[in-house]
């Protein structure tokens, strides 16, 4: 049974392995950013105001290789994801030497921003034989003073 590494709602990312459709990512890139306004002060220097935080993106990135071991439609899911617009969980897991087994971390809540492939290759049916791929997400914050509920996809 594959080990999974993360999940984004239902689609899950798994260490690659033969004869089963188990999308791995090989690096994940988190830019944090903060909020900082500059603000003029009369014969004085600007002074820095901080109003909160900015955006937070994740970039998961990978390769498949359908001939061998694949997660193709897992490209294609996130792909439909993307389109239907709606927040979801992102979490991390890892492996423990405990009885346990397995932890891991609870993200947040993420949007797909762009799902982006690069197929190198390419055989003679038709299908490449690498498939480079690049996720690319933001965290989602929904305006609960409005009233909004916070989304929670388990």
């Amino acid at each position: 049974m594959p080990t999974a590494l993360m999940s984004l709602g239902t689609n899950k990312f798994y260490v690659p392995l033969p004869d089963y459709d188990t999308p791995g990512f090989e690096t994940l890139m988190r830019d944090t950013t903060y909020t900082w306004v500059p603000q003029g002060r009369l014969n004085k220097p600007l002074a820095m105001q901080y109003t909160g935080p900015g955006d937070d993106v994740v970039v998961l990135s990978g390769r498949l290789f359908p001939h061998q071991f694949g997660g193709i439609s897992t490209i294609a899911n996130l792909r439909n994801a993307g389109k239907a617009g709606k927040p979801l969980l992102l979490l991390r897991y890892y492996e423990l030497s405990t009885p346990s087994g397995m932890a891991g971390d609870v993200l947040g809540n993420y949007v797909i921003r762009r799902v982006r492939t690069l197929e190198n290759k390419i055989g003679t049916s038709g299908m490449a034989h690498k498939i480079e791929f690049e996720l690319e997400l933001s965290a989602y914050s929904p305006d609960v003073e409005r009233g909004d509920q916070p989304i929670s996809y388990a």
